[in-house]
C-alpha cells in the first residue's frame, strides 16, 4: 500500500506541534496530531532490568548513533545535561532536524520502509528573511533514519515549505482542508493574528485575507517564559527550600495542565505543583501573571493598532492563546472570539495552539495537488 505523506512540524521553544495526513487513491486520511516538549537529554546509564514495577521507564530515541530521552520523559528521568530548543540559530540546526524526525516517527512515518514526505516548517516572522533558505537547505531532499523505541523509521523530505509563524494560521482560513482555495474565507476587512509563544509574541495584520507586512511585528522575550513561566518558577523557589530544585520543565507541565483544564476546579488543581513529595499552590500567581501578560499586550501591542479600532476580529494563536483568551474577551467582547465562534469555526474549530501546524499542513497539501 503506497501513501504520500504530508506533514507540518511546528518546532517551538516550548514544544513541538505536528500534524500528518496521508494521500492514497486521491483520498486524504483524517489528520493525526501530536505534541511533545522540545527538550532532550543524552542517555548515559543502562537499565537495571528490574521491570516497569520497580524502575522508571522511558522511550529511547537513537539518532546519529547517540541515544536520547525526549519530552516529558526528560523531566521524570533526569534534570542534568538538558538540551533545549532555544536561540535564533536553532532553525535548520541538528537539533531542529532531530525534533522534526522524532515528530514524524511518533506519527508513524517510514515505519515500513522509506517514505516520501511533503513537509511544512516554521520560524518567527522576525527571523524569516534570514532563516528561510537555511531551513530549506537543512531539510530539502535529505534522507533520514531514526530509531524511536524499538522501531526504525526512514523517510525522505521530497518537498519543503517554510512559513512564518502566526501567518501560517492564516492558511487555516484561506485554504480548505483539501488544500483548495476557500471561496468563503471569512477574513474580509482587517483581522489581527496574535501568536503567543514561549519566548516571542508575533502580531500579524491581515487585510482582506492578505498579510500587511507594514503592520507585522515580533516582540522578543515577551512570551510565556517572561510573563508566566519565570514568575511561577520564582514563586516555587521562594515558597520553600524543598522547591529549589524545580525547573522550567516542571513549570511547563503545570502550564499545559492549566491550559487544558475545563473549569476553575481543574485549573486550581493544575496549579498545585508536586515536587519530591511536597506540594505548593501556585494558582494565585498564575492568575496574577496571566492578567499582567494580557495587560501588557493591550498597552504595548494592541495600542499600536489604535486599540483595535477598525479591526473586525482578533485571532489568538499559539501556546499562550488559551491562557489569555478569557481576559481578552472581557476587554474586547466584539473583537476576540474563542475557537468555537466566528471566525475560528470556519477553520474547522482548530485549537489555537495547533493553528500554525494545521495551516502549514494545508499549504503542503496544496503543493501535492499542483
Amino acid at each position: 500500500m503506497t501513501y504520500t505523506h504530508i506533514a507540518a512540524v511546528d518546532a517551538g521553544n516550548g514544544g513541538v506541534n505536528s500534524v500528518l495526513t496521508r494521500l492514497q487513491d486521491d483520498k486524504f486520511q483524517t489528520p493525526q496530531a501530536d505534541y511533545f516538549p522540545s527538550v532532550r537529554a543524552v542517555v548515559r546509564g543502562k537499565s537495571l532490568g528490574l521491570g516497569a514495577s520497580q524502575e522508571l521507564q522511558y522511550t529511547p530515541v537513537e539518532w546519529h548513533s547517540q541515544k536520547y530521552i525526549i519530552g516529558d520523559d526528560v523531566t521524570r528521568i533526569t534534570k542534568q545535561g538538558l538540551d533545549r530548543f532555544i536561540g535564533k540559530d536553532r532553525y535548520g540546526s541538528e537539533f531542529h532536524q532531530f525534533l522534526v524526525a522524532v515528530a514524524l516517527a511518533r506519527l508513524g512515518v517510514g515505519g515500513k520502509g522509506e517514505a516520501n514526505v511533503y513537509l511544512s516548517l516554521f520560524c518567527p516572522p522576525g527571523y524569516f528573511a534570514d532563516q528561510r533558505e537555511t531551513i530549506k537547505q537543512a531539510f530539502m531532499g535529505k534522507s533520514v533514519s531514526i530509531q524511536y523505541g524499538d522501531k526504525l523509521y526512514q523517510f525522505r523530505y521530497g518537498n519543503v515549505a517554510v512559513i512564518p509563524e502566526g501567518q501560517a494560521a492564516l492558511f487555516c482560513f484561506n485554504l480548505n482542508q483539501d488544500g483548495s482555495p476557500n471561496e468563503k474565507n471569512p477574513l474580509y476587512g482587517d483581522v489581527l493574528f496574535l501568536d503567543s509563544g514561549v519566548y516571542t509574541l508575533d502580531a500579524v495584520l491581515v487585510s482582506d485575507g492578505k498579510v500587511n507586512p507594514q503592520q507585522t511585528a515580533s516582540y522578543s522575550d515577551k512570551g510565556i517564559d517572561f510573563f508566566i513561566r519565570k514568575p511561577l518558577m520564582q514563586a516555587a523557589h521562594e515558597s520553600s527550600r524543598e522547591f529549589e530544585g524545580v525547573t522550567e520543565d516542571d513549570i511547563d507541565v503545570l502550564i499545559r495542565q492549566y491550559a487544558q483544564a475545563q473549569d476553575d476546579q481543574g485549573r486550581w488543581e493544575a496549579c498545585n505543583l508536586y515536587h519530591g513529595g511536597y506540594t505548593v499552590d501556585l494558582f494565585s500567581v498564575m492568575q496574577r501573571q496571566i492578567a499582567e501578560y494580557t495587560k501588557w499586550i493591550n498597552n504595548n501591542v494592541l495600542a499600536r493598532y489604535d486599540g483595535l479600532r477598525g479591526i473586525r476580529h482578533v485571532v489568538l494563536v499559539g501556546g499562550g492563546a488559551s491562557l489569555i483568551t478569557p481576559l481578552m474577551i472581557e476587554m474586547y467582547p466584539d473583537k476576540v472570539k474563542n475557537s468555537s465562534e466566528p471566525p475560528h469555526y470556519a477553520a474547522g474549530r482548530i485549537a489555537p495552539v495547533n493553528m500554525n501546524a494545521y495551516g502549514g499542513l494545508r499549504v503542503a497539501i496544496a503543493k501535492v495537488r499542483t
